[in-house]
């Protein structure tokens, strides 16, 4: 009889005339058959694998213009281009996590960065200033050496991380305590300075940029500038020091006269002579002088020549026009932040970049610091310009 439609058939029962019966004592019939191992002649895994007479097969490479895509060998990968490196140094090195720029100039792949970033994370706790060391600087200032800081600072949600915001006038006050004149000195000791803006514009400018890196000085910053109290810091140094937060490096150059390690101008002179009189000279003294607020306001009176000496010299890097010279456009050239498309002129996407690890991104993605460049419709995106001129409102005459 056949089963009905769609009904499971039941297969017959093949047996094996030579099998044996199995008991219910013997054992052997429960244990499942040992599986045959496989040699590497069964099979092959992907790294077996082999090409036919590849050594007959010539170098290829796929490009996008100067852009290497792909390529049928190992190719070196070269130098890392000059902007790359420009972008980071003007975005200050020393917000990078301690070892990463100098391991962006062996690796800046995009897997080596995502790793760098997880670490620097990590660490983010340890920017945080503890209520201890609050009230040790509260007492006795970042070093009894060097600065001092009124009593009576507490531990303040922002504090923690921002340890000197709330009390930037009165840190700012430190800079003029060995000399009532040291802001109206330094403008007079540097020509260019003089000549490019009037007294009162030039000192309230100086003193908002000082004013602005106290509010956003940071717990690592203040951890970085108590272990250079304690060790050699090298003028070939980027990490940002002090309330200028300028690097070793920078003030090097401010003295020698230098750009990019490049003769563009005369020794600072004045600048140079200062420092000695304080007892800031030879190996590693650009550290030190960078860690004394009496120091600040000569620094500071220098970076800003220097900037209008390169302001005469170069060209806006979007429109090729001449540089605009006045307190805004000084004031973004001492930090620049705006990144841009260089590829698409007709849509630019001007944009600020608040953080080292942003900055990365913009660099791994095509986009480049915009520096110099004075234009109004760039300045307006600047993050740090709209910080400065916060600060420049609130400043009265100058002392």
């Amino acid at each position: 009889m056949l089963p009905p439609p769609g009904a499971p058939q039941k297969m017959p029962d093949k047996k094996d005339p030579d099998q044996k019966k199995s008991s219910p004592n013997d054992k052997s019939s429960s244990v499942p058959p040992k599986k045959k191992k496989r040699t590497s002649s069964d099979s092959h895994s992907m790294v077996d694998i082999q090409i036919p007479n590849s050594d007959l097969i010539s170098p290829f490479q796929i490009t996008d213009g100067n852009e290497l895509l792909a390529s049928s060998r190992k190719v070196s990968q070269g130098q890392i281009r000059p902007s790359y490196i420009e972008g980071l140094q003007a975005i200050e090195s020393a917000e990078l996590p301690h070892d990463l720029s100098e391991g962006l100039q062996l690796d800046h792949s995009r897997e080596y960065m995502e790793r760098k970033f997880r670490e620097w994370q990590q660490q983010q706790a340890e920017n945080a200033v503890d209520a201890d060391t609050l009230q040790q600087i509260a007492e006795h200032g970042l070093d009894a050496s060097v600065s001092s800081v009124p009593k009576g600072l507490v531990a303040k949600p922002d504090r923690e991380l921002f340890p000197l915001q709330g009390k930037e006038f009165t840190h700012l006050s430190n800079c003029s305590r060995a000399s009532s004149k040291a802001w109206k000195n330094a403008y007079h000791a540097f020509e260019k300075l003089k000549a490019a803006l009037p007294y009162k514009e030039a000192v309230v400018l100086m003193k908002a940029l000082v004013l602005n890196e106290l509010q956003y000085y940071k717990g690592k910053n203040l951890k970085r500038d108590q272990a250079a109290l304690r060790r050699h810091v090298p003028n070939t140094s980027l990490e940002t020091l002090g309330y200028a937060q300028l690097a070793p490096k920078t003030v090097y150059e401010l003295e020698k006269g230098l750009s990019g390690g490049k003769q563009v101008r005369p020794e600072a002179t004045a600048l140079i002579a200062f420092l000695e009189s304080k007892g800031y000279r030879g190996e590693g003294h650009e550290a030190t002088a960078l860690l004394d607020p009496d120091c600040v306001p000569m620094l500071v009176a220098a970076k800003v020549e220097s900037l209008i000496d390169y302001y005469e010299r170069a060209v806006d890097r979007f429109s090729a026009k001449s540089l605009r010279i006045d307190v805004r456009s000084l004031a973004y050239g001492y930090k620049p932040d705006v990144f841009y498309n260089p590829k698409d002129p007709g849509n630019p996407d001007f944009h600020a970049v608040t953080s080292a690890e942003q900055a990365l991104s913009e660099r791994l993605r095509g986009f480049e610091l915009l520096y110099p460049c004075t234009q109004e419709n760039v300045l307006a995106k600047s993050r740090h310009l709209k910080n400065v001129e916060q600060w420049l409102a609130r400043m009265n005459d100058p002392a």
